[in-house]
């Protein structure tokens, strides 16, 4: 890459040094004759003076810029130059003219309307009659301009031998036209081979962006070099010429570069930037096409700038938006940018800060120089890329077994941490289950638990709390989140919330429940982690009434003994404050207690939302409403197990093959008669026995 960079800048600095070098006035002899003292006429009889300076923009003197303009001065041969040839260097003729010595015809360049057309960008030399020439009294040299738009003589012509004069024009010739004909030529070559890597590596959209941008680019250099073929100035209205190649090419050359730019850095181009992009290079040749005469296409080619410029600010916030991503793509694509960068500041200054008209807009060449570091900068990344097929070609058989060995270890390491971390798991599942109440066989009441954890340890916690034998109170909690974090968060709960219900006895369950939710988070410290559930009470003096809180969790449900009645959520006072989950520090709680008298044969159903948010195929969840369909669908004489294997079948059979995403919990607590005091012997003896 930076000796790509490096031979550019060798090359580019060569090529402006001799192009400086060959704008010098003087021969080396200093015998040229400069004509400084011009006048015009617009009517080819009165003459008006020309002050001094180069004898561009004679548009500015032609009333609508269109018309001919004739430009007269007067010159002495010199006794050296009397013994030999003598020749007019006139420079380039920026439209067509016609060159008079003392009244008779000597030399032409381009084309008289109606077939107007300017003579190119090649010097012109014209051999002066030593017949029409005088000797020791003045020479009348009138140069006779078609002026349409734009138009003069963009060199400071001068008379001397007529082997300097060729000396000297066919040098400039080589700079303006013929070297701008190389790289034409050179830059067509180019673009047909990056063709053909293009069609080789598709996925390099860059290939195909750059091969277009030389083809065009080839293209706009033409009037550069058209002077160089035989009869080729005139074949097409002078006005087409400009409109297409100087035109519709340049909004097009400014299309493809954008789009080299964006694909050199891998930025992908969304449909709605392609558009935009697209209606501009169209608006842009459309507009070009338009231009009704040679006049307004040089009076309006600021506009034309303007199409291209639009297409730049893509490039532009690419080249941004990338910078900041630190893509090293970037120093590249400036770098290889940096010729042309350089000289649109060089002819900046020595065109509007210098007022050097005769110099050569030395942008062309930096563009041109900016193509030729590209060619070496992608074809030194095609080489790479050309490289790395050919070494795994080579060595093919030999990167297959060292990946294959590679994978295996890989494999075999995935495979052991897999191992540790499955048993791990069964350890973690292990230890959460010791943690939880295993006997469900409690005085007055049948009770049974479905435990689904869906990642083998789960969020979700229940407890029983027993007392002097007797059941007094029960909850079920859920933690947030999901796997080993949540499983490690209900066994630091478990123990507070157990020691924070029995040191609530006296207090009413809302007070309990706030003194839960400090409990929770003095344990829990700094993980993130919070809980809802319900916390239930059963009073030892009135043991068929249950005082329960609500934090968050999805609401108990309660069947009535009586057929007749329906299962029912247990809600708490709407007129009241009820708000908060636990263990979230700061948060501001408020919890309302609510009392349900219980008789035999009553049944309550708690539950957390593993089972109420899963969701079957299409999308729909099995809902709060099923929770009471299926206690309502099961006989009453059923066991607090057949209820619960009944929940657990619905959402099976409603869910079908989809796996769960959260952890399952349903507790059932059936009371079995009104009052926990043993009936009889049997059951005194039970209780001394266990």
């Amino acid at each position: 890459m930076r000796k790509s960079l490096r031979l550019t800048s060798y090359l580019f600095l060569i090529l402006f040094s001799l192009i400086l070098s060959s704008c010098a006035r003087f021969s080396a002899n200093g015998s040229r004759i400069f004509l400084r003292q011009w006048s015009y006429s617009l009517d080819g009889r009165s003459y008006t003076d020309l002050p001094d300076k180069p004898l561009g923009g004679m548009e500015k003197l032609i009333p609508g810029k269109k018309g001919f303009i004739t430009l007269h001065t007067e010159f002495e041969i010199p006794w050296q130059m009397q013994s030999g040839d003598v020749g007019l260097a006139l420079g380039k003729m920026l439209t067509a003219s016609k060159v008079i010595l003392n009244g008779k015809e000597v030399g032409f360049s381009g084309v008289f309307p109606p077939k107007a057309f300017a003579g190119g960008q090649a010097y012109t030399n014209i051999l002066l009659p030593s017949q029409n020439l005088k000797i020791n009294e003045p020479n009348i040299l009138e140069v006779i301009l078609w002026v349409e738009g734009a138009g003069g003589i963009s060199d400071k012509p001068f008379v001397s031998s007529y082997e300097d004069t060729t000396r000297y024009t066919n040098r400039m010739t080589f700079i303006y036209s013929k070297l701008n004909m190389i790289f034409s030529w050179s830059m067509i070559l180019t673009g047909i081979a990056y063709l053909l890597f293009y069609v080789q590596q598709r996925k390099d959209k860059h290939y195909r962006h750059y091969a277009l941008m030389n083809l065009w680019t080839s293209l706009f250099l033409v009037p550069f070099w058209i002077s160089e073929i035989p009869n080729a100035i005139g074949i097409v209205p002078f006005v087409w010429w400009n409109k297409i190649l100087n035109g519709t090419v340049a909004v097009i050359v400014g299309y493809y570069a954008t789009s080299f730019m964006r694909s050199f850095l891998g930025v992908e181009t969304g449909k709605k930037i392609s558009i935009a992009r697209k209606i501009i290079l169209v608006a842009g040749i459309i507009y070009t096409l338009l231009i009704p005469s040679q006049t307004f296409f040089h009076t309006h080619m600021l506009l034309l700038m303007v199409f291209i410029g639009l297409q730049l600010i893509f490039s532009f916030t690419a080249i941004y938006g990338e910078s900041k991503k630190h893509n090293r793509e970037v120093i590249k694509l400036l770098a290889g940018f940096s010729p042309v960068i350089l000289t649109l500041f060089v002819d900046l200054f020595l065109k509007m800060i210098l007022k050097l008209s005769m110099v050569p807009y030395m942008t062309v060449f930096g563009w041109q120089m900016t193509a030729i570091t590209f060619i070496a900068i992608v074809t030194k990344r095609y080489a790479k890329i050309r490289n790395e097929f050919e070494y795994l070609n080579e060595n093919l058989e030999k990167e297959v077994e060292d990946r294959t060995e590679k994978l295996t270890l890989a494999n075999e390491e995935l495979e052991r941490r897999q191992a540790q971390a499955d048993r791990d798991m069964e350890l973690a599942v292990y230890v959460q289950k010791s943690f939880y109440p295993q006997n469900f066989d409690f005085l007055g009441w049948d009770v049974a638990v479905s435990f689904n954890p869906c990642s083998g340890v789960s969020g979700d916690l229940y407890d029983f709390y027993v007392l002097e034998g007797m059941l007094r109170g029960f909850g079920l909690f859920d933690v947030s989140g999901h796997g080993i974090s949540s499983g490690l968060v209900t066994m630091l709960a478990k123990n507070a919330i157990f020691h924070s219900f029995l040191s609530t006895l006296p207090l009413t369950m809302n007070e309990a429940m706030k003194v839960v939710n400090k409990q929770v988070i003095q344990v829990k410290g700094e993980i993130e982690n919070y809980l809802t559930g319900c916390l239930f009470r059963i009073e030892k003096e009135t043991p068929n009434v249950v005082e329960f809180v609500n934090a968050g969790a999805p609401h108990p449900i309660y069947k009535s003994h009586n057929k007749k009645k329906k299962a029912d959520f247990l809600l708490p006072d709407p007129s009241k404050p009820h708000y908060g989950m636990l263990g979230v520090p700061g948060l501001e709680v408020e919890f309302q207690s609510v009392k349900k008298k219980l008789k035999k044969g009553d049944t309550l159903v708690l539950y957390t939302d593993g089972i109420t948010e899963s969701e079957n195929a299409e999308g729909e969840a099995f809902g709060k409403e099923r929770m009471l369909e299926v206690l309502d669908e099961i006989p009453n004489s059923a066991t607090a197990q057949e209820v619960a294997d009944a929940y657990m079948s619905k959402l099976k059979s409603f869910i079908g093959d989809k796996p769960v995403n959260d952890d399952i919990t349903i507790l059932v607590l059936k009371k079995t008669n009104e009052s926990s005091e043993p009936d009889d012997l049997d059951e005194i003896g039970e209780l001394e026995s266990i």
